[in-house]
């Protein structure tokens, strides 16, 4: 496997990780609000969909979907769970939940290392920014103000230029089905 795709993948994975992050209410809440977000992914040379979902329950569901295929991950912290569903494989990988819910605030944000960017306005949403900077990378997210869903994500690792924009949105409750477990295929553990 060449460096490139562990590369893209990586990033896919920290701008969905810190999605999670941002997708809390401000005041104290056991779950992410409800929410259901669409989104393009652009890598260099791969564009992808990205779909998150919140029933506000505890379930999160995140959706990729690319040329090679979907995969879904569904995140149920009431239960402290985590499943990946792999449609090719027909296989469903069960794990405990290894990453902790923590609610974002401007405090949460600068303990991560975040500088605050201020606000401005993108695509009729009032966003919030934060830079994050580690070896070798840096990230910069817009979230809409209430730290609901991220509206902008860009990323620059190894001189590669990475950008994860929002569709559409709403705040209304997905469909439940999205948060259930497709039937008819292997659990793994």
């Amino acid at each position: 496997m060449s460096m490139e795709p562990a590369i893209k993948r990586h990033m896919l994975l920290l701008s969905i990780s810190l999605l999670s992050t941002f997708n809390m209410a401000q005041c104290q809440q056991l779950f992410p609000k409800m929410y259901d977000a669409f989104y393009t992914y652009e890598l260099p040379g791969v564009k992808t969909n990205v779909r998150l979902s919140s029933n506000g329950k505890g379930k999160v569901r995140e959706e990729v979907t690319s040329g090679s295929g979907k995969s879904v991950t569904i995140t149920d912290y009431a239960n402290k769970l985590e499943y990946t569903i792999i449609y090719r494989a027909g296989l469903i990988v069960k794990r405990p939940l290894t990453k902790s819910f923590e609610e974002p605030s401007e405090a949460s944000m600068k303990r991560k290392g975040g500088k605050y960017l201020g606000t401005k306005l993108i695509g009729g949403l009032q966003c919030q920014g934060w830079r994050f900077e580690t070896p070798g990378s840096e990230s910069e997210m817009w979230s809409e103000k209430n730290f609901s869903f991220i509206v902008l994500s860009k990323s620059k690792v190894q001189n590669k230029n990475y950008e994860m924009v929002l569709k559409k949105s709403s705040k209304e409750a997905p469909p439940s089905d999205l948060f259930e477990l497709p039937s008819g295929m292997q659990m793994s553990n």
